[in-house]
């Protein structure tokens, strides 16, 4: 049974990924503007001017087809029976949407016939005239009250009826069809349908699988090379921090609980309690300026600009990384040092060390032997939390002193509405999650092999 073990535990690992990851892709589809290029929003109109509204159809359609966003969302999908009847008229990506919305409405065979008409009346007429026409039938469709919707169809009968053509009589006559028909009810019904691997969810899966997450709105630069140059930054901050705060902590938890009634450890005490009730963006304002002050400057950035190709150990020769590594110690320091000297001190009591100290071992050998593995038990439980907050620390880290790392670089692509970049984010946050976790949980199935009696039980 205990080989299963490890293979169930990597099987649950990758199911919660999957399900988050999905979950992802699910919200990224709610995000605001996903299905139109970035220059058409209304913020960044002046990238493409102001173009009418077939240009805009066919610029959206463009973007939605070169992006996949124009595929059904997952193998199976759910239409509408006539929306599922307007497949079969073959109509440009511009008239695509009120062609649908023509059928679902009037039914498939007079929007056929003025569809026709259409296509037939389109070269025959100015452009002033067409994109007048275009524009009355794109609010028609977004009409959600039939009175709306009358009155916009008595325009567009107005505007064709008007229009200096031989074909304008044909048209008339086919829009006046199409408004006399009623479209059957069960167009309104359900029906699913099986969408294969030509599905949205398929091709973003399978390129996250490849590493790829797109690329940004901003720099058009691939969306995983940024996150790879900031979490190199972010990383060094974190594991610098980390090492040097658990080494502290066990060797002042361990002296803590030797000397109990020590000067040391009471001022120790006092000291790590302020600590814990600082803000960390107090804690990481307060070095940068005691840094200012001991660097003789009044103001810039001492500490240099980071070059963003350098490996982790030139990293942590900058003074940055090093101010920053001091920052998370101070942060994490309080939290675990406190927790785990009480762990101890809960072992002191404990039946098994009495029995060792009955056997001749002395007290600190007693310590380290017997209550040492039983206290890291309690500590690792916070230990994956400590990890994970580590992410809000580095984020106040990399604010203070300008470094270009994870927190920097989602605090930019939320302001600038970077998207594809935010997304990326997320997801690297959630893996991080789960995996330390993951780490944790079988960290302690080592520690203590209690837990794997009771989960195989």
């Amino acid at each position: 049974m205990a080989p299963i073990r490890p293979l169930r535990q990597l099987l649950q690992l990758v199911a919660t990924l999957w399900l988050m990851a999905s979950m992802v892709f699910i919200l990224s589809r709610l995000l605001p503007s996903t299905y139109k290029p970035r220059g058409m929003q209304d913020a960044d109109v002046a990238t493409y001017g102001l173009p009418d509204a077939a240009t805009q159809s066919s610029i959206t359609a463009d973007y939605q087809k070169r992006t996949g966003l124009h595929l059904p969302l997952f193998y199976v999908g759910m239409v509408l029976q006539g929306r599922q009847q307007a497949t079969h008229i073959k109509a440009l990506p511009a008239d695509r949407p009120w062609v649908e919305q023509a059928v679902l409405w009037k039914g498939v065979n007079a929007a056929i016939a003025f569809y026709t008409a259409w296509q037939a009346w389109l070269p025959s007429v100015p452009e002033k005239n067409r994109q007048e026409v275009f524009k009355e039938l794109q609010t028609w469709v977004n009409s959600e009250r039939l009175e709306n919707r009358e009155n916009q169809e008595q325009k567009v009968l107005n505007l064709l009826s008007s229009s200096p053509c031989p074909q304008g009589y044909t048209i008339t006559n086919a829009w006046k069809n199409l408004q006399a028909a009623e479209a059957p009810l069960h167009y309104y019904l359900p029906q699913l349908n099986w969408n294969g691997a030509e599905n949205a969810y398929y091709l973003w899966l399978k390129k996250l699988l490849k590493g790829d997450l797109g690329a940004s709105n901003q720099d058009y630069e691939p969306v995983i090379n940024k996150i790879g140059d900031a979490a190199l930054i972010s990383f060094a901050i974190a594991i610098l921090g980390l090492v040097v705060g658990l080494i502290t902590t066990y060797f002042a938890g361990l002296y803590f609980t030797l000397h109990p009634h020590s000067t040391f450890t009471k001022t120790s005490h006092l000291i790590l309690y302020f600590l814990d009730s600082i803000p960390g963006f107090l804690i990481a304002l307060g070095l940068y300026g005691l840094a200012l002050y001991l660097a003789g400057y009044s103001s810039g950035n001492i500490f240099g600009e980071n070059q963003g190709d350098e490996s982790l150990l030139q990293l942590w020769t900058q003074p940055s990384i090093l101010l920053g590594g001091l920052c998370i110690v101070l942060l994490i320091l309080p939290h675990i040092t406190l927790q785990f000297h009480r762990s101890l001190k809960d072992q002191m009591n404990k039946l098994y060390l009495k029995t060792a100290l009955a056997k001749g071992l002395t007290y600190k050998k007693a310590i380290q032997v017997h209550a040492l593995p039983n206290a890291m038990v309690a500590s690792f439980t916070i230990l994956s939390e400590v990890i994970i907050g580590l992410m809000a620390g580095v984020l106040i880290i990399e604010t203070t002193f300008s470094l270009p790392g994870l927190g920097s670089l989602l605090t930019k692509s939320i302001l600038s509405a970077d998207f594809p970049v935010l997304i990326g984010l997320t997801l690297f946050f959630l893996l991080f999650r789960v995996v330390v976790i993951w780490v944790m949980d079988n960290l302690l199935a080592l520690i203590d092999p209690r837990m794997n009696i009771s989960q195989n039980a």
